[in-house]
């Protein structure tokens, strides 16, 4: 395995951090489910969002005229939604907190 040294590992760590804290947080207040460990969620994120960057920087769907923008968003509400705590008593449909976290997310 190669030992990856510098400055862009430093920050990609310390946002793995952040996110893996934010995700903690979330399972905690009883938001995000608790069945994965933090960490995981913040990879499975991070790598979601690497692979649209890439696709929308080097145009591989040539035919697409989405903003960078709504394709993060679009994708940020899937996952969020597949991270969501299990809560019978609501539909799945609404979901009034998802937009102020994927906010909370994203800055």
């Amino acid at each position: 395995m190669t030992d990856v040294k510098g400055v862009l590992r430093d920050r990609s760590l310390q946002l793995y951090e952040q996110y893996e804290r934010l995700f903690a947080e979330g399972q905690k207040g009883g938001e995000i489910r608790k069945d994965q460990k933090p960490l995981h969620l913040a990879e499975m994120m991070e790598g979601m969002l690497i692979l649209i960057a890439g696709n929308w920087v080097s145009g591989w769907w040539k035919k697409r005229s989405d903003s960078l923008e709504e394709r993060f968003m679009n994708a940020l509400d899937v996952f969020l939604e597949g991270c969501d705590a299990p809560k019978p008593e609501r539909s799945r449909a609404s979901h009034p907190g998802r937009k102020a976290r994927r906010l909370r997310l994203i800055r």
